[in-house]
């Protein structure tokens, strides 16, 4: 299994997108701004996932191939919006870092970001692969992204009641999509390791729960749930890639 790139590279860009949709939508809906902690972190997170993806490619020099297609390969389009969203996501920390506002430029961010999980995912729905040719993909990465990105989020900034029940409802969103798409691996060869993803991802699930729906969000009991997700949606994206 050499893909570890696009496991790194798929769950790091997920993840902030999911933070920065977040973000948005607190700032937008909850008031308050988005802080430059927040900002900054998954504006990180997607520029590791950026270099994962390059470490995938045998050859980076070639790499510019990946953006000539946009007419007729989501792989290209992918790429595009991977390349938008980090760097928006890292101009809007750089203003947050300067006081200045982001309320024009998160949601573009946030859009974004939520345009390449789409495209992310309909690289593998579009292709010839009969185990991936389905919507499971878009409903794997979506479920990844609305769990793990607006849990981080209420990790790293207070909520008044507004922010914390955009939150949730995200969150819960995630939920329904994760229920809905188990089906996609319960016919997996590997089903030791499904039991674990499944195992991992229902404890997240719990630990994020616990942590949202308490009357402020329970810090520890986010990043444990960040950390359990992380690493069930990890073995759920090995199996993915493995199929």
């Amino acid at each position: 299994m050499n893909e570890w790139s696009l496991i790194i590279f798929t769950l790091a860009l997920q993840i902030a997108a999911g933070g920065v949709a977040a973000l948005a939508l607190t700032e937008r809906l909850g008031g308050g701004r988005a802080g430059y902690a927040a900002l900054g972190l998954f504006a990180a997170l997607g520029a590791a996932g950026l270099f994962f993806s390059l470490t995938h490619l045998g050859d980076m020099t070639g790499a510019y191939r990946a953006l000539t297609h946009v007419s007729t390969s989501w792989l290209s389009r992918e790429a595009w919006l991977a390349l938008v969203f980090v760097g928006l996501t890292i101009l809007c920390a750089f203003w947050a870092r300067q006081g200045k506002t982001t309320a024009c430029l998160l949601p573009l961010a946030a859009l974004a970001g939520v345009l390449f999980v789409f495209a992310s995912a309909a690289v593998y729905a579009e292709s010839v692969m009969e185990k991936w040719t389905s919507i499971c993909p878009y409903a794997d990465f979506f479920a990844a992204t609305l769990l793990t990105g607006p849990l981080l989020a209420a990790c790293l900034r207070r909520d008044d009641g507004s922010g914390l029940c955009v939150l949730r409802a995200l969150f819960s969103l995630g939920v329904i999509l994760f229920v809905l798409n188990i089906g996609f691996f319960g016919s997996t060869p590997q089903a030791p390791l499904a039991l674990v993803r499944l195992g991992l991802t229902a404890l997240g699930l719990v630990a994020g729960l616990g942590a949202l729906l308490a009357a402020a969000p329970a810090r520890r009991a986010a990043v444990a749930g960040v950390v359990l997700l992380v690493l069930g949606e990890g073995a759920g994206r090995y199996m993915f890639f493995a199929a």
